[in-house]
């Protein structure tokens, strides 16, 4: 009986189990059990979970198996039922911090699906990757239709509070550093944003020119909550200043008399930090003065624990005789130094009745153009009158982009440099002389790619300028009856010039300046028209005597104006000549202005008169050489006036016979002849440094003067011509260099001429 319950019983448990074996694998076939395989075997995935499920569950077992043998090159997704979920997080016990975190990842608790492996993994290195753990592990487990996630973590310590180690002696604001740590405040210690905040204080003391900074941290002996910041700012601890001496010696002079004023003028100091934009600043400043300049400075560190610097300035004195100045109780001032130019401009110019100008860049001519009426008999002394201005460019006194200067004749002069992304500079120039005011404004574009790469240079310019002349009344009486006299009270002239120039650099050595200028000339002034008649005449044996005479005054309006085009082209070359005992160089240019006259409304009448064009040539040539320090100076010029009938404009039918031209003869103005050549020649000996000693030789010849007449032949008459055709002149002279900024070198010439005269000449040279 006992045997046949035994094989009953058996017999039940062998068919249970072949029930369970018929839906187990009914069951792995419908879930693909070996493909699943194959793709883990073939993706190197292994099983990270643990699980605490009964051996003898096969059932549940396999169905954990399946579900975490992922395949990730199956797209078919299964959809699983788990009623339940919870995810536990270990390490931490307030429950605040915990809730931040889920809320930081992003977690829901009791989900009613599985979670991926791939989404848990991504919750890890987030967790990792905040900075607040040193430590970060996940577990999976799941019973049933239950799945439980385990996060391990161990977490800093808690930041408490951040101080700065000497706050009262550091540069940066305490409530600055305040404020990068407030929000890290009650929070694990992230070295991320430690080290972010960090980077932040490096950067505030580099934008302010402390390059040097170094930011370590510690932490309280009492307690790792507590930060501390060690800042060293780059201390100097020493400056050594090295003068540069002939024959690459070097010499160390830190207690030189002048290395007090240096560093006062680089606002640095010893034992101070050291800003780089102070020293970039004071040593553009000591570049100004012209008396000494720093043309390298080296920073290194005496110790790299102590971030001490050590500060050596290589300087070269530009002048011997001015180191006198660098004492503690005289220095020399930039703007001293305009004040020395502009007194010693003015004794050149005034007192010495020399007209030179002192032209460092470029010299701009501003010439007077007019259409005098043909009944003029009194010669405007205004024609005469020739504006020379110099345009003082912004040198490395003034180093701002912006720049406002206070200009001569109570004007003033404001630049803008550098503007755009050609680097195009403006310049607006206004003067109130004497005479009017004047306006010039300049615009320069130093590249265009629109004109080709061989462009250097584009500059177009806009001039106005005003004057107000006034002629006394000159009063004569008659000779004969009915006689009509016009005298000028009042003139107003105004004139108007637009220039564009082109410069193209052909070749290193030579370059084409091609400018067209379009002026514009009105002249309005007053005549007194005098009606002159008598009323009776008394004859006697004598003479006729005027017995009463009477004059009605009339006063008229002028109106003249003259516009036409002047275009100027000028070819400029240059060859440089290195040998071992000879070098120089050679220059040649030819300069052609062609005048372009397309109105001009004669006085009186509203009839335009046209006029035929006009030309003048100019050839210069410029030799210089150099013999074993001696130098050799040879210049020549050719001028050709092409005329037409209608001549050139008045101011340009004149010259004035000055030093530049020749020398050993007073200034005197005369009527330009058809063609002039003149010949400079020079020969220098160095006395000291850069001061010469010359002798020099000066020659020119006038030839015809033009038989046509014009409508300026009234002008043209009141001055006498040349009356030597001829002129020789020869002497002596010092070229001295003067160590003061914008002042270029001095002549003083003594020249006897070949009509037995002489002459002595003070002036700057060109």
């Amino acid at each position: 009986m006992l045997y046949l319950r035994a094989r009953t019983l058996m017999f039940r448990n062998n068919n249970w189990q072949r029930i369970l074996s018929i839906l187990l694998f009914i069951y792995c076939y419908n879930l693909s059990i070996s493909n699943r395989l194959c793709c883990y075997l073939s993706s190197n995935l292994y099983y990270l979970s643990n699980y605490d499920v009964s051996a003898s569950n096969n059932i549940q077992r396999m169905l954990a198996f399946n579900s975490f043998f992922l395949k990730p090159k199956c797209r078919k997704l299964v959809q699983y039922n788990y009623t339940s979920q919870e995810i536990i997080i270990n390490g931490i016990n307030s429950h605040l911090l915990k809730s931040k975190i889920q809320l930081f990842l992003g977690i829901q608790s009791h989900r009613t699906y599985i979670l991926s492996y791939r989404h848990i993994q991504h919750w890890v290195e987030r967790l990792k990757m905040s900075g607040f753990f040193t430590y970060v592990d996940a577990n999976i487990y799941y019973f049933n239709n239950h799945q439980v996630i385990k996060i391990n973590v161990r977490v800093n310590p808690i930041l408490s509070r951040v101080s700065l180690d000497n706050c009262s002696t550091k540069l940066i604001p305490s409530s600055y550093v305040y404020l990068l740590f407030y929000h890290q405040l009650g929070y694990p210690q992230s070295f991320s944003q430690i080290y972010g905040s960090i980077s932040k204080i490096i950067k505030w003391y580099r934008m302010r020119g402390y390059q040097w900074v170094k930011v370590a941290i510690g932490y309280e002996q009492t307690s790792n909550c507590n930060l501390i910041l060690y800042i060293s700012e780059g201390i100097v601890k020493d400056i050594q200043i090295v003068e540069y001496a002939i024959g690459d010696e070097h010499s160390y002079s830190d207690k030189n008399f002048y290395s007090d004023y240096i560093l006062s003028l680089l606002n640095i100091a010893s034992g101070q930090s050291l800003n780089l934009k102070n020293l970039e600043m004071g040593i553009l400043k000591l570049k100004g003065l012209k008396f000494l300049s720093i043309y390298n400075y080296e920073i290194s560190r005496s110790s790299e624990e102590a971030n001490d610097l050590i500060l050596i300035l290589n300087i070269k004195i530009l002048s011997g005789k001015s180191t006198g100045i660098f004492s503690k109780k005289i220095t020399f001032k930039s703007n001293l130094c305009e004040h020395i130019e502009q007194l010693l401009e003015y004794l050149l110019n005034k007192l010495l009745y020399n007209h030179a100008n002192n032209d460092i860049t470029e010299q701009c001519f501003a010439y007077l153009y007019l259409q005098m009426p043909e009944n003029d008999s009194i010669v405007h002394p205004l024609l005469v009158y020739k504006n020379y201005t110099n345009l003082n460019w912004i040198s490395e006194w003034y180093l701002t982009p912006l720049i406002f200067i206070v200009d001569k004749n109570f004007g003033f002069k404001h630049v803008l440099r550098n503007i755009g992304s050609y680097h195009n500079n403006i310049t607006l120039d206004a003067q109130f002389l004497q005479t009017g005011p004047c306006l010039n404004i300049i615009g320069e574009i130093p590249w265009q790619p629109i004109f080709g790469n061989r462009l250097g240079n584009t500059s177009l310019k806009f001039f106005r300028n005003t004057f107000f002349h006034q002629v006394q009344q000159r009063y004569t009486l008659p000779v004969y009856l009915n006689n009509k006299f016009f005298h000028y009270r009042q003139s107003i002239l105004k004139q108007q010039e637009l220039q564009l120039n082109f410069n193209f650099d052909i070749h290193p050595s030579l370059s084409l300046v091609e400018g067209l200028h379009i002026n514009t000339i009105s002249n309005q002034h007053i005549l007194l028209q005098n009606f002159v008649f008598l009323e009776k005449l008394e004859l006697y044996k004598a003479p006729v005597m005027l017995k009463t005479l009477h004059s009605k005054f009339k006063q008229i309006w002028i109106y003249n104006i003259q516009q036409f085009v002047r275009f100027k082209c000028r070819l400029k070359y240059n060859r440089m000549n290195n040998m071992q005992y000879l070098s120089g160089c050679s220059k040649f240019s030819i300069k052609s202005i062609h005048y372009i006259p397309y109105q001009s409304i004669r006085p009186n009448t509203n009839k335009m008169k046209s006029h035929k064009y006009s030309h003048q040539l100019n050839l210069k040539l410029e030799q210089f050489l150099t013999i074993l320090k001696h130098i050799v100076v040879v210049q020549t010029q050719f001028i050709f006036s092409l005329r037409s009938k209608y001549c050139l404009p008045f101011s340009e039918a004149m010259i004035s016979i000055e030093p530049e031209l020749i020398r050993g003869y007073t200034e005197e103005i005369f009527s330009l002849p058809s063609q002039l050549v003149k010949l400079n020649l020079e020969y220098h000996i160095p006395i000291v440094d850069q001061n010469t000693f010359f002798i020099f030789f000066d020659c020119m010849r006038n030839f015809q003067y033009s038989s046509q007449t014009d409508s300026n032949s009234l002008l043209l008459s009141q001055y006498n011509k040349d009356t030597y055709q001829f002129r020789v002149s020869y002497g002596f002279g010092l070229k001295l260099y003067i160590p003061i900024q914008k002042i270029p070198f001095l002549r003083i010439e003594y020249a006897y001429n070949i009509h037995k005269g002489s002459c002595v000449h003070l002036r700057v040279e060109h």
